[in-house]
């Protein structure tokens, strides 16, 4: 699924998910959007997108603070607002899986397990032993859509280790994974996604803009042609 990033850093910017949208290639948006600096202005987000119709086609993403995140959106808001969100008809909202030791498993009742990726983002050397083991296998337990594992990777040789490894355990345990180095590696990126990972984050166009570094921008003619022959490899690895 290739997915162009939407910044939202105001109510009306989510408008210009649907751009992106029309952009060859995309098949889906992000929303990010805890670049807004409340809980009242992201449900306004939400509502906007569910009314222009793009929330069928978006991951909902209102990243933590503690993972990168712009904004401190309190986990228990955070978590009522995905919830909000897949109640308007979002396709798949993105939930850090540490999220589920950060509230109490009350607030967690509720969400549509098969419309959560769950996520996991960190540098690669703060990765701990057994941190993409848990990711998967609390993906795989509450029936989750998928996972995600992104590191930021100051060695791209050993963060390609890492994420190649990962979509092979998902694969081993029969669960939909994406992967992904930030900070770098846009050639990784591309290379991992023609692998078969999931999801492929790139940029519709530069005046709506990316959320890191390495991200291939649509309107670039070598990064399009890039991304095509990543689409046709990746189309074959899922009929390997």
């Amino acid at each position: 699924m290739i997915t162009a990033v939407v910044p939202v850093k105001s109510v009306e910017s989510v408008k210009r998910a649907l751009d992106a949208l029309d952009t060859p290639l995309v098949d889906a948006v992000e929303l990010r959007l805890d670049y807004l600096a409340d809980a009242n202005s992201i449900l306004e987000a939400i509502r906007l997108a569910a009314e222009l119709g793009v929330l069928e086609k978006a991951i909902v993403t209102i990243r933590a603070w503690w993972e990168g995140g712009v904004n401190r959106i309190p986990d228990e808001e955070r978590v009522e607002l995905l919830k909000a969100a897949l109640d308007h008809g979002a396709m798949l909202v993105d939930l850090e899986v540490l999220t589920l030791e950060r509230v109490e498993s009350g607030r967690l009742e509720g969400l549509d397990w098969g419309r959560v990726l769950l996520s996991l983002h960190t540098p690669l050397e703060e990765l701990g032993d057994g941190q993409a083991e848990y990711l998967l296998r609390e993906a795989r337990s509450l029936g989750a859509w998928g996972a995600k594992l992104a590191v930021k990777a100051g060695d791209p040789v050993r963060a390609a280790e890492r994420l190649y490894w990962f979509l092979s355990e998902a694969l081993r345990l029969g669960v939909r994974a994406a992967a992904m180095p930030y900070g770098c590696c846009k050639s990784l990126r591309l290379a991992l996604y023609a692998a078969g990972s999931a999801i492929l984050y790139v940029c519709a166009k530069g005046d709506i803009g990316g959320t890191a570094e390495g991200q291939p921008c649509l309107e670039s003619d070598t990064d399009r042609s890039m991304v095509e022959c990543a689409k046709r490899l990746h189309e074959r690895s899922l009929k390997a």
